[in-house]
């Protein structure tokens, strides 16, 4: 019987300086794969003619990992325009085919909805969203951009942590009773929004459908015919985490 060969797994290679927890989980899920599944995945990690090999070096140190350096994985935004405009990264899938890869992992990078490789895309998590203080405007921008165009491809998603799942999980708070609604801002910009104790009520039973495990949270006064305006409200700040569900079949 022919032995079977290993998969071959693309990853795109993000600098320590960078991006330095995303470094560390591809070391150490590299490390993991040579330990416990030798033989089973070969990991192909391309990198930047421009990388410094010191940086590189602990990766081709573990068995079974190889290193390919391509000038079309220079960091680079047209590479991003083009995936989106063209639905394809085609110097990416030029180098994926010559180096004969099964399966791309999908991080920090976006190769397009048409490329001809089965595709797994990685969210490590959404602090962009809980913490965007710690982003720039364009950092969370490209994020939030990127999350939606790998939903919307089709992707399989894999979430890196029980702490992402949860912030991936849906919520929702019911609460019924008076609010305020209308638009409110300035001519260039206008939002219409709802406000009031009720909404605030609940926001609040939608934080708790985290810690308590549960799909829902109502207030005990809740009925049909009160509740939509302020469903509504807490519904759009789950949108995000329901789509992606909706796309992946991951349950929420």
């Amino acid at each position: 019987m022919a032995e079977r060969r290993a998969r071959r797994v693309a990853f795109n290679y993000v600098s320590r300086k960078r991006w330095a927890g995303g470094y560390n989980y591809k070391l150490n899920l590299f490390t993991a794969l040579a330990r416990h599944c030798p033989g089973t995945i070969a990991p192909v990690l391309f990198a930047g003619m421009a990388e410094p090999a010191a940086e590189l070096a602990p990766f081709a140190k573990i068995p079974g990992v190889e290193v390919v350096r391509s000038d079309a994985f220079e960091t680079q935004s047209s590479a991003l325009a083009a995936a989106l405009v063209t639905g394809i990264d085609r110097r990416a899938a030029r180098a994926f085919e010559a180096s004969g890869i099964d399966v791309v992992f999908e991080n920090a990078r976006f190769f397009g909805w048409r490329l001809p490789i089965p595709v797994l895309a990685w969210f490590p998590d959404f602090q962009h969203l809980k913490l965007p203080g710690l982003f720039s405007l364009p950092a969370r921008l490209r994020r939030e951009a990127g999350f939606r165009a790998q939903i919307a491809s089709g992707r399989s998603i894999l979430l890196s942590s029980e702490s992402a799942l949860a912030d991936f999980r849906m919520g929702i708070g019911l609460a019924s009773g008076r609010a305020v609604a209308g638009r409110i801002g300035t001519v260039d910009q206008v939002k219409v929004t709802v406000f009031g104790p009720v909404v605030n009520l609940a926001a609040r039973l939608e934080g708790m459908t985290k810690s308590l495990r549960a799909a829902q949270c109502a207030s005990t006064s809740s009925d049909d015919s009160t509740m939509t305006c302020c469903c509504s409200a807490v519904n759009r700040r789950a949108r995000f985490r329901r789509n992606l569900s909706t796309r992946t079949g991951i349950p929420s």
